[in-house]
């Protein structure tokens, strides 16, 4: 997920008067340092000759849920 001030550069600081934050659709980026791993796997997951992909992450909700965030950016960056 994005950074707070992603949304808006007021909340790059945390204060309580911005508490909580809950924004109506959360926004998703790539983080720099993971950017070469990520692109890997988007090349393997959109190539033309796989019609099923096996998902073998962990088996806590954590594993899947970076999973499905990573399918998500996937699909949104075709």
């Amino acid at each position: 997920m994005s950074y707070p001030e992603k949304y808006d550069e007021k909340l790059k600081f945390w204060r309580l008067d911005t508490l909580p934050f809950l924004p109506k659709e959360y926004k998703y980026e790539i983080i720099p340092s993971v950017e070469k791993q990520f692109n890997i796997i988007k090349g393997l997951l959109t190539r033309e000759d796989i019609d099923t992909v096996y998902v073998s992450t962990d088996s806590g909700r954590e594993g899947e849920y970076i999973y499905r965030l990573v399918e998500q950016e996937v699909r949104n960056k075709r």
